[in-house]
């Protein structure tokens, strides 16, 4: 065997060797990735039980807007400020509607903070593929060398 064929030979294992050695790291980093994945989603998980609550009673009330104690709170405002029907029902049924949109105000809020969890997935993600690229265009550039 001569040297020219002898050093192509073992380039082409030192190639084989590096690829091998790439692909167990590849797989390594996913392994991690999805690991990191279900953190996260176990965080977001745990993290979502106040404010769906805040949202499902906010629209619970805002839909229902609890027809008998808010007919009930007309009446009363009704015969207490000797007011027309219109302008009770008008003033419990705007209540209604700032307490429900401040419910889902708080309960939203509360959920954008919830789903932020995920931020940390994706900025490893990033990273992840972005030493994927590097390490491949070194590995380019060694061949051809």
């Amino acid at each position: 065997m001569n040297t020219q064929n002898g050093s192509n030979e073992t380039a082409f294992r030192a190639v084989v060797r590096h690829a091998g050695d790439f692909a167990d790291n590849l797989v390594l980093l996913s392994e991690l990735q999805m690991k990191l994945l279900v953190a996260d989603l176990e965080d977001f998980r745990r993290g979502l039980l106040i404010p769906g609550l805040f949202l499902l009673i906010g629209v619970g009330l805002g839909v229902a807007c609890c027809p008998t104690a808010l007919v009930g709170l007309a009446l009363l405002i009704i015969e207490h400020f000797k007011t027309s029907y219109a302008s009770g029902f008008l003033m419990v049924a705007g209540a209604a509607a700032v307490l429900s949109g401040l419910l889902c105000i708080i309960g939203g809020h509360q959920l954008l903070k919830c789903i932020s969890v995920l931020r940390r997935s994706r900025e490893e993600l990033v990273r992840n593929v972005r030493w994927i690229q590097t390490v491949l265009r070194r590995k380019r550039t060694a061949v051809r060398k």
